[in-house]
């Protein structure tokens, strides 16, 4: 089965075009799947998807507010946005691209024409951060150990504290003698996450890791990685990896 590098997010009330866009997607890329603004911009902010497809008539939020969300806020601003509309005036059109998505289709569409506008959007994006990443290879050396430091800092920290109920934000921001906002703008520049978002995903890593490698029930493992309860560990789980975490033991047990 082909590696599939690239996470998608499509965003349809419809839920038959919805199916057809994502079966018309899923042999190339991964895909998650959205049905309203609302839905879609928290799907955006916790799965970290490299594209978003979505169309332009959405309860919650409407598409183009939802593009100019995306396009206006600093953890999500460099994501390519699609707009899908069965508007096709000229007017509609501008007022779609002004929202700062990247591209515009009218349905009904080629789906041909989605695919290579998808591969130029995805080919740009990855060569800006490429550029960024060799830039950032070649900062300073005392700024490079600065950098390891402070993470080094956050990582013995999530380490040391995923089971005494004190891993939050809050206690980071102290634990490494920082404001909130400032922890918050480092955290972002560093891992592109926010720090709520990089400790869920370290203690879903760690519960992973406890899945595939024990025998302790998903119970258990909900509570030695610091989720307050069973269900809403099940819930963020999947929302990761896409299983239940019985499904996921299922799938990796090694022992």
């Amino acid at each position: 089965m082909q590696e599939k590098h690239h996470r998608l997010l499509v965003i349809e009330y419809n839920a038959e075009w919805r199916d057809h866009i994502v079966e018309c997607l899923q042999d190339t890329y991964e895909v998650i799947e959205a049905a309203d603004g609302q839905d879609g911009w928290e799907k955006v902010l916790s799965l970290h998807p490299d594209l978003i497809i979505t169309d332009v008539k959405l309860p919650q939020i409407d598409g183009i507010k939802l593009s100019g969300k995306i396009k206006t806020d600093k953890r999500t601003r460099h994501l390519p946005v699609i707009l899908l509309t069965a508007l096709s005036s000229h007017d509609d059109q501008l007022r779609g691209l002004s929202s700062g998505a990247n591209d515009y289709l009218t349905k009904p569409f080629n789906f041909d024409i989605l695919l290579i506008k998808i591969k130029n959007l995805l080919a740009v994006h990855n060569l800006l951060k490429k550029t960024y990443s060799r830039h950032f290879t070649v900062l300073p050396a005392a700024v490079e150990v600065n950098q390891e430091s402070f993470m080094s800092g956050v990582t013995r920290f999530m380490e040391e504290n995923i089971t005494s109920g004190n891993l939050n934000v809050a206690s980071l921001s102290a634990y490494l003698g920082t404001s909130r906002v400032s922890l918050y703008n480092r955290v972002l520049e560093l891992t592109g996450k926010s720090p709520i978002q990089l400790i869920t995903s370290f203690k879903l890593d760690k519960a992973a890791g406890q899945l595939t490698n024990t025998n302790k029930a998903p119970a258990q493992v909900a509570r030695e990685t610091g989720f307050a309860t069973p269900h809403y560990f099940s819930k963020i789980f999947k929302d990761k990896f896409g299983l239940l975490p019985s499904e996921y033991r299922h799938a990796h047990q090694k022992l």
